[in-house]
């Protein structure tokens, strides 16, 4: 069977796309919008699934891209921010590298406290239930 484009979004106003990337497994979709917002799309359905919003941010998503693993999608903006994801669209808003820059902790809007090890580039994860201030 032949590709199909992605459709566009419900909206009638079609908005600018400035990146468009897929996941490693195949199955979704990342597009970088005008405005703050990365939406995502379900390859097999050809459905839109949900927009990663950074709203607060005001300027326009300008580059997207998964991680290799596909767990996280990051986004660039115009602002010149960049803002991390897990794959389930829960936006990381705390970050700190560890002193001697071997680990990158950071905080899920949920409160979930994760490690990245900067040399294997692995997600550790924190016990469960842990919610420290980082």
């Amino acid at each position: 069977m032949p590709a199909q484009p992605v459709p566009a979004e419900p909206s009638p106003e079609r908005t600018p796309r400035y990146n468009v990337v897929c996941s490693p497994d195949g199955k979704i979709i990342a597009s970088a919008h005008s405005g703050p917002v990365v939406k995502l799309w379900d390859v097999a359905t050809r459905s839109h699934l949900r927009d990663l919003s950074v709203a607060y941010d005001g300027k326009q998503a300008s580059d997207v891209v998964f991680s290799s693993d596909g767990k996280y999608i990051a986004s660039a903006h115009a602002s010149g921010n960049v803002y991390l994801f897990d794959a389930a669209g829960t936006q990381v808003n705390r970050c700190a590298f560890s002193p001697d820059s071997k680990e990158l902790a950071y905080r899920t809007q949920d409160g979930q406290v994760k490690t990245w090890d900067m040399n294997t580039l692995t997600l550790d994860h924190a016990p469960s239930g842990q919610k420290d201030e980082l």
